[in-house]
């Protein structure tokens, strides 16, 4: 036997926490709003845009008299 003996941690010794785990919350609102902002973005830039010079004119044309 080399007489090694694994570290076995204390029930009473709070569970280590991870490198985002205290800040779980800010991280997700940020997310959130870079994910929000994205979309509005590639919204805005997506949308169509009318082309002028297909608008047609709309000529009036004359009233038709009565007859008889």
């Amino acid at each position: 036997m080399s007489g090694f003996e694994p570290y076995v941690a204390d029930p009473a010794e709070p569970a280590p926490q991870r490198a985002l785990g205290r800040r779980r919350l800010s991280v997700g609102v940020s997310a959130g709003i870079v994910l929000l902002v994205a979309l509005a973005v590639v919204g805005l830039r997506g949308r169509p845009v009318e082309d002028p010079s297909f608008d047609v004119p709309v000529i009036p044309t004359p009233a038709a008299s009565p007859s008889s």
